[in-house]
């Protein structure tokens, strides 16, 4: 019996250590889409036209400049929403997965690159963003690996 007990109590220690862990990853990452979200907003003008120095997006800079912080906003909702969670997980993966490789793309190609990133982020190298860039991609991924597959709308 005593084991018995003990067994449950370890089960339900590491359910807490996962959602906590989890819970550290999602508010990581709402953290992170708010704030480049609202500094890309708030310069929109000059994002916007960082975007368009590059030739390739020059044509989409437009529609570029609104849909990049609006998905991320729309991320950090969905984030903070538990229904809706584990999809805000897997769309802030993209994202990440996404400005990673633009940003290596970039690396590779350009020498002379304008950041258009938001706020702080601006300020680092291309090599601190990029390592950035791979450590919040790593976070995405713990959050999906630690977050419960589903929800329970009711205990059995």
């Amino acid at each position: 019996m005593h084991l018995r007990n003990f067994s449950t109590e370890t089960k339900t220690m590491n359910q807490q250590t996962r959602k906590w862990i989890a819970d550290c990853c999602v508010y990581s990452l709402v953290f992170l889409f708010v704030y480049t979200a609202t500094s890309k907003l708030s310069r929109h003008e000059i994002f916007q036209i960082q975007l368009e120095r590059f030739p390739w997006i020059k044509h989409m800079a437009f529609i570029i400049a609104w849909v990049v912080p609006a998905v991320e906003l729309a991320a950090a909702v969905l984030l903070l929403t538990r229904r809706a969670r584990r999809a805000g997980l897997y769309i802030s993966l993209a994202l990440m997965i996404l400005f990673t490789l633009y940003l290596a793309f970039m690396l590779g190609t350009e020498k002379h690159l304008p950041c258009s990133c938001g706020g702080v982020i601006s300020s680092m190298s291309w090599g601190q963003h990029l390592v950035f860039n791979i450590f919040f991609t790593g976070i995405a991924i713990m959050g999906i690996v630690y977050s419960p597959p589903k929800i329970k709308f009711y205990e059995t």
